[in-house]
């Protein structure tokens, strides 16, 4: 079974401030996950805790995954309230994408990342990380 997690950022997630280049796009440098233990809300309302060890964040299908990912304002839910599988849809959601190269170190996994629409550069601008 494949299990797909879609995970948001908030607070000090960006490692290096993030730099607004003279065409109107972003750029930054971001941790995109970690090891841990993740807390996840259930369908029914409930939350599942999930380890997630080291072995299983920094295997080479772990990491190639987040590469060239799209970047989102928000999940994007469709008008049954169910996630967007649709990948041209999805592309069309996207207002920039991570980098080919994803990096982990002891703990977290980080990328660059480039925002290059308008409506994420002023969610960045409005705090969203």
């Amino acid at each position: 079974m494949r299990v797909t997690r879609y995970d948001t950022a908030k607070g000090d997630a960006l490692t290096f401030p993030a730099k607004f280049n003279e065409d109107g796009t972003v750029e930054a440098r971001s941790i995109i996950t970690s090891i841990g233990v993740f807390p996840y809300k259930l369908p029914n309302g409930t939350i599942r805790h999930e380890l997630r060890t080291p072995e299983e964040v920094f295997s080479k299908v772990s990491l190639d995954s987040m590469a060239s990912m799209p970047i989102y304002v928000g999940h994007q839910y469709d008008s049954n309230k169910k996630l967007i599988k649709d990948e041209a849809k999805r592309k069309e959601l996207a207002v920039g994408f991570t980098s080919d190269s994803v990096v982990g170190n002891n703990v977290y996994v980080a990328t660059d990342l480039k925002v290059t629409r308008a409506d994420g550069v002023e969610a960045i601008k409005r705090g969203m990380q």
